[in-house]
């Protein structure tokens, strides 16, 4: 019985002891929460280039300062940015985007971190990859028509018949 009674306490305080750890980790987590967001909208598709505003809805603790500076901005495989303007007075930045057109097609998890001296907070929110758009089948005739090439005077695709 006293064998029982040991094992019991041992197992709910070895189990307490876990769950409050977790629980303390969880609790000073600094990025529990998306933090992001992203305008004019938060999709790319595969082979597309487009600007986009990030905003940073939940500013670091310390308040605006323009002394943050951007530590990393990660979109993910796939998706890269070639320019990026951060001031941390207003808690956004541009950024030219870039979805190679082989990007993963799925929502990617977008992870910002600024410091200031010491201290640093990541921020994380969703952008979304959609398949590149098939091309119309132009039965209006319209730029987009799937038409063949031009002839040239000697039946072969294209040309413009003068000698080489």
């Amino acid at each position: 019985m006293r064998l029982f009674a040991f094992a019991t306490v041992l197992f709910f305080s070895l189990a307490g002891a876990a769950g409050c750890g977790a629980f303390a980790d969880a609790a000073s987590e600094p990025d529990a929460g998306p933090g992001l967001r992203f305008s004019p909208d938060e999709f790319i598709r595969q082979g597309e280039r487009k600007q986009i505003r990030v905003e940073i809805s939940r500013p670091p603790p310390w308040g605006t300062s323009s002394q943050a500076i951007l530590t990393q901005l990660d979109f993910g495989p796939g998706l890269g940015f070639a320019r990026a303007d951060f001031s941390g007075a207003d808690n956004s930045l541009e950024v030219v985007l870039q979805a190679q057109p082989d990007a993963e097609i799925d929502r990617h998890t977008v992870r910002l971190t600024v410091a200031l001296r010491r201290q640093t907070h990541s921020v994380w929110g969703w952008f979304w990859v959609f398949p590149r758009t098939p091309p119309q089948d132009g039965g209006d005739g319209g730029p987009d028509a799937d038409a063949a090439p031009d002839a040239g005077p000697d039946g072969d695709a294209g040309g413009d018949g003068l000698a080489d």
